[in-house]
């Protein structure tokens, strides 16, 4: 199912301990059940007032290379939201077997559609498709910078939902259209499945 594995796989107990320096605190790790040559965990992490939001960051996808990924051959997701759903562990484990099962990377900007699966992935059948967007984009130091992780190359991808308008907006006018409409409203990378579009 996956294909070349890394030459130097990130030991699991580094890659928690480099987590918790930048996010802070595992609250809770979503294991992998289903036996395969790469085992991705999904660690959740919670912030108090006044940020107020959870996060949920794949660890172990990096430890197989993206085919055809260039400088993403090595990446893990990272997902935020306002409240805190197991749907959206499960919607990082679900995708970052997606690069080995369909054999296209994911990479900055791309989308995803996700059609019918939306309301089971993110509880709402109003966001089309995921948008993969580069860096935590977030408080955090940059986590592919953190010490003891960047010698391995890894780069991370934040996981966003977008509306099927906005979906639209991107094919018709492209990817740069839809982030110039994120900036004029502030948006904010952390999933809401009541928020309004911004187209």
């Amino acid at each position: 199912m996956h294909g070349d594995l890394s030459e130097n796989p990130v030991e699991r107990e580094l890659r928690e301990a480099a987590y918790m320096r930048v996010f802070g605190p595992v609250v809770s790790v979503f294991h992998e059940m289903v036996p395969s040559p790469v085992h991705i965990d999904v660690y959740r992490f919670a912030w108090d007032e006044p940020r107020n939001e959870h996060g949920y960051v794949t660890g172990g996808m990096s430890d197989a290379l993206q085919p055809e990924g260039g400088p993403f051959a090595r990446i893990e997701l990272v997902f935020y939201a306002k409240t805190h759903d197991e749907r959206y562990a499960k919607l990082l484990q679900t995708f970052a077997h997606y690069p080995w099962q369909t054999g296209a990377s994911l990479g900055p900007w791309h989308t995803i559609p996700l059609g019918g699966y939306a309301e089971v992935a993110v509880g709402s059948p109003r966001f089309a498709a995921l948008m993969f967007f580069p860096g935590v984009a977030k408080p955090e130091t940059p986590i592919h910078l953190a010490a003891p992780l960047a010698s391995f190359g890894i780069r991370y991808l934040s996981v966003v939902p977008i509306t099927a308008a906005e979906l639209e907006l991107s094919y018709k006018q492209g990817i740069d259209a839809l982030i110039e409409r994120f900036g004029q409203v502030k948006f904010d990378l952390a999933f809401d499945p009541e928020r309004e579009s911004v187209v």
